[in-house]
């Protein structure tokens, strides 16, 4: 049994239902609840950093957004693989093509930077004022479709799924770039065990993370284990750093 993969499936099932709730439209009684509305928008470090300074002040919710990054410099990208929204509904779209277009080392590495210039961007427009970190977040693309109709960075985040698993999130998104940056210097992470040099695992890697010996790019990894599971040897591992061991080709 998947259980690692079930529990993934069930968190980002439980965390779309959240969010759902939390957009409702204030007129229907589901959304009478406890839960506060701007709860996703708080622990997101993209709108809650760079909106403060652009905005010239600090945003309540700051505080949430800089423990979301905490948590991701000992667990990982958890919150693209377990949590976000919108990485949940790329997964379903990219779940109903079996394959996908890979690209080699080289292209993916170029593919990689662009978010980061991307975050780059927007990050000098909130420096000079210019409130532009809303423009590709992903809870507010969400948000933007449900409360207002918008459709189409929803449709085209969908859409590059079918081209290739997770590209918005490789390439685009500009919240991802800064998880990203964190998680290069996470304690959790994934090592192997006597290699049969199969590569199923780097095959089948949504977010092409694996390398060619076996080793991985931290800041790409979204914790999705599937290449636990894809492993004929079993041989695929996660764990923390002190424990870890280098993986062998």
């Amino acid at each position: 049994m998947k259980k690692l993969i079930i529990a993934r499936k069930f968190s980002q099932a439980l965390f779309m239902v959240l969010f759902l709730y939390t957009v409702l439209p204030s007129s229907c009684p589901l959304a009478r609840g406890t839960v506060h509305k701007d709860i996703f928008l708080k622990i997101d470090p993209l709108t809650q950093i760079l909106g403060s300074i652009s905005s010239r002040i600090l945003f309540p919710g700051i505080v949430f957004a800089i423990l979301m990054l905490m948590l991701t410099f000992i667990f990982g990208r958890f919150f693209c693989g377990w949590i976000c929204p919108l990485g949940a509904v790329i997964d379903v779209f990219g779940g109903i093509r079996k394959k996908w277009m890979r690209v080699s080392a080289g292209t993916n590495k170029i593919l990689y930077s662009v978010k980061y210039y991307i975050l780059g961007i927007i990050a000098l427009c909130s420096i000079l004022g210019i409130r532009a970190a809303w423009t590709l977040d992903p809870m507010f693309i969400m948000l933007s479709l449900i409360v207002f109709g918008a459709v189409p960075l929803m449709a085209f985040a969908c859409c590059s799924a079918f081209i290739t698993k997770r590209f918005w999130c490789r390439v685009i998104c500009p919240l991802g770039a800064i998880y990203a940056i964190a998680a290069r210097f996470s304690l959790l992470r994934r090592y192997v065990i006597e290699c049969d040099g199969c590569s199923r695992c780097k095959a089948d890697c949504r977010m092409q993370a694996i390398k060619d010996d076996m080793d991985y790019d931290k800041s790409e990894c979204i914790l999705c284990m599937d290449c636990i599971y894809e492993c004929p040897a079993r041989a695929t591992r996660f764990g923390w750093l002190s424990r870890a061991k280098r993986p062998q080709a």
